[in-house]
């Protein structure tokens, strides 16, 4: 590229970054401007000695009062910080990368040009080099997280907090208290206490935070993963043959008591409803009280559907069954 060509283009280049980053987001208002929002901390000591001294006169109102105050004007200062890191947050990655893209793309385009050899060693190498400290920040500082992912995992936790916060502020006062409806005790939340939950939010809007949520959140879907996988085989696998067995026997048993029951030859169906009710009371079920045999099967079905022996964990309930067939001499 010739000279006034090179001149020419590196201004164009800064000009459409600067222009990007015009557009992370809109001009902020004149009100919501950092000196205007924030907190001062000569603010804040005095905020917290007229709490003290609410306190010690029992003034438990005002004292509510101020320590509402305190924590809602902090956690503004806190949310006016964190809007501006996060737009930061954007623009610093999304610099780096374009800088080290266009380095890149530079440092390739020389070796395309560059007749000498040992030139484009050195070329290739720096290449190397670059790529190499480009993905290493991305790694260590970001564990290769894109930038909305930690976005998004940070508001997510600083809502959850702050809904904690609000929620608190709302119904606990600053001493214990009796819910005057249930009659229940109800916990202080003092400003030291709410001080805690306001520490936590602001670092819920940091990298690390994030890092450590999404991390949480991958491991305990893991483990939630390969709880149900390994509840799932459990519940298809017999536990042994004899309790399979048992299960057929009575399946064979119950198709036949259930045939009797509903046969037309009254000398063979009121037997057969006899045992059908003698079981379900022996379960723990109160047979229908119109005693018709085809409502007394649908009991006894789903009875045997909810312990089946074949199933792992059920047998205490197919033993019940079991013994409740012995004993009308069906097994």
């Amino acid at each position: 590229m010739s000279s006034p060509l090179r001149f020419l283009a590196f201004p164009l280049f800064v000009s459409t970054l600067s222009g990007c980053f015009n557009t992370m987001s809109p001009t902020s208002p004149k009100i919501l401007a950092p000196a205007i929002t924030s907190y001062p901390a000569s603010d804040y000591r005095g905020d917290v000695n007229a709490y003290r001294i609410a306190i010690n006169a029992k003034d438990y109102t005002q004292a509510r009062v101020l320590r509402d105050q305190i924590v809602y004007r902090t956690l503004a200062d806190i949310e006016s910080a964190y809007g501006r890191f996060e737009v930061q947050l954007t623009t610093s990655r999304a610099t780096e990368n374009v800088l080290a893209d266009t380095a890149q793309l530079g440092i390739t385009a020389a070796t395309t040009v560059v007749s000498a050899s040992d030139v484009k060693d050195i070329l290739a190498a720096s290449l190397s080099g670059l790529q190499g400290t480009q993905l290493s920040v991305d790694k260590n500082f970001f564990r290769e997280k894109t930038t909305e992912s930690l976005i998004s995992q940070m508001r997510a936790d600083r809502k959850n907090l702050e809904a904690q916060i609000v929620s608190r502020l709302a119904a606990q006062d600053v001493i214990p208290t009796t819910d005057p409806t249930t009659k229940a005790s109800v916990a202080a939340y003092s400003l030291d206490a709410a001080w805690i939950d306001v520490t936590q939010y602001y670092y819920a809007g940091t990298v690390p935070s994030a890092l450590v949520s999404i991390a949480t959140a991958t491991g305990n879907n893991a483990t939630k993963a390969a709880t149900n996988l390994s509840n799932t085989v459990q519940a298809l696998t017999p536990a042994t043959a004899a309790q399979a067995k048992q299960g057929i026997d009575v399946s064979r048993a119950f198709e036949k008591l259930s045939g009797d029951a509903l046969s037309d030859n009254t000398a063979v169906s009121a037997p057969a409803i006899k045992s059908l009710q003698n079981i379900l009371k022996a379960i723990g079920i109160t047979p229908a009280a119109s005693g018709k045999a085809q409502e007394l099967i649908d009991q006894l079905t789903q009875a045997r559907a909810a312990a089946d022996p074949t199933i792992t964990g059920n047998q205490d309930k197919a033993n019940e069954i079991i013994k409740a067939f012995t004993a009308e001499k069906l097994l």
